[in-house]
């Protein structure tokens, strides 16, 4: 339950699990946002593909005699005449600028996967270095402790023994390098969550999470994922999408065909009808 209400917590929030940080991020990131709209105008492009060309609407009104314009009753050849054609692409055409446009969306989809896993390891490296990070800081501090501790124990001896100046020189000097390398550990700490709440959009000033390290399974399983490699899909996809271009352009030098259907209307004759086929002739 707590981790579900983490999920739809405001920007404002300070604090979450890691878990809660990862859903957040793969629902919130504008990278994959990107990618998931690239996703569904491909659906779009698909159901574009599987259409023929519009067909075309042609009037035409024949023989105007210059003398008499309006007259349509001068001769059988004047006529008015509507006419609609439509092109039937070559075998295979339709079929290939599909299976083109699933590659593209499989490559998508691949990449937009790879890009989920990428921001999950991003997140997961980002806030186990935080934890390193604060364990430095911890350290550092039992060292700052300990320094000054050394220091009023040289301060008490000063006043009978003069090597105790020199003792408490060397350890106020060993204070400031480790006063140093603390601050240079919380301004990479806190680099770190602003990095965190980039990736998440949430404003992250700690992070809760668990450092138990699980026993290493099988290497038969690891192999067995090798084929779930994100990085791998995504080459298998751009190299299917590169192979189902090809075939679009191997297709595009054959002719299309286009049936033409026409209605004949005459004033003082019978009407009548016209059907035609054509296509392109590959002279050139």
């Amino acid at each position: 339950m707590r981790i579900s209400i983490l999920l739809f917590l405001p920007l404002w929030l300070s604090a979450a699990t890691l878990y809660a940080l990862i859903e957040h991020a793969k629902n919130s990131h504008v990278s994959l946002q990107a990618i998931e709209q690239k996703l569904s105008a491909v659906d779009n492009e698909y159901e574009v593909s599987r259409n023929f060309a519009n067909p075309e609407l042609s009037f035409s009104v024949s023989d105007i005699q210059l003398k008499e314009p309006i007259n349509r009753q001068i001769e059988p050849m004047q006529y008015s005449a509507v006419n609609i054609k439509q092109t039937f692409p070559y075998f295979g055409k339709r079929d290939a600028n599909s299976n083109r446009v699933s590659a593209k969306k499989q490559k998508i989809s691949s990449s937009l996967e790879e890009a989920k896993v990428k921001l999950v390891e991003t997140l997961k490296i980002a806030a186990y270095t935080i934890w390193q990070v604060e364990e430095e800081i911890k350290i550092t501090n039992e060292y700052i402790k300990l320094t000054n501790q050394n220091i009023n124990l040289y301060t008490s001896y000063s006043s009978r023994d003069t090597k105790s100046h020199m003792g408490i020189m060397s350890a106020e000097l060993s204070l400031s390098q480790l006063k140093i390398k603390k601050s240079k550990f919380e301004s990479l700490r806190d680099g770190l969550y602003k990095k965190i709440s980039y990736l998440s959009a949430i404003d992250v000033s700690s992070v809760e999470f668990s450092m138990k390290v699980e026993e290493p399974k099988n290497i038969a399983y690891y192999l067995d994922a090798t084929n779930e490699n994100r990085s791998y899909k995504v080459k298998k996809a751009i190299t299917e999408e590169a192979n189902a271009d090809i075939k679009v352009k191997e297709l595009a030098s054959f002719v299309d065909s286009s049936v033409q259907v026409g209605y004949y209307r005459r004033e003082n004759f019978e009407d009548y009808l016209s059907v035609g086929v054509a296509f392109s002739l590959p002279i050139y």
